[in-house]
């Protein structure tokens, strides 16, 4: 994207926000916030521990129980 610089300076309000809550894991709500995130956000503002996920992916790993077979 020709806006690397720009996505990076504009989100450091919202990496703050995700640091101040000491949060290990983060859902995205759509595919911009987490490609923002998990591409410049995350190691532009040292936020490599947390885990991002879409609400999609939160749901599935749910739905997985150890040690069950089908």
């Amino acid at each position: 994207m020709p806006y690397a610089e720009e996505r990076i300076y504009y989100g450091r309000v919202k990496a703050k926000q995700i640091k101040d809550t000491g949060a290990a894991m983060l859902i995205a709500p759509c595919h911009n916030c987490r490609d923002q995130i998990m591409k410049s956000l995350r190691q532009e503002y040292d936020m490599m521990d947390v885990e991002v996920k879409y609400l999609w992916e939160l749901v599935a790993d749910s739905l997985v129980i150890e040690g069950v077979d089908e």
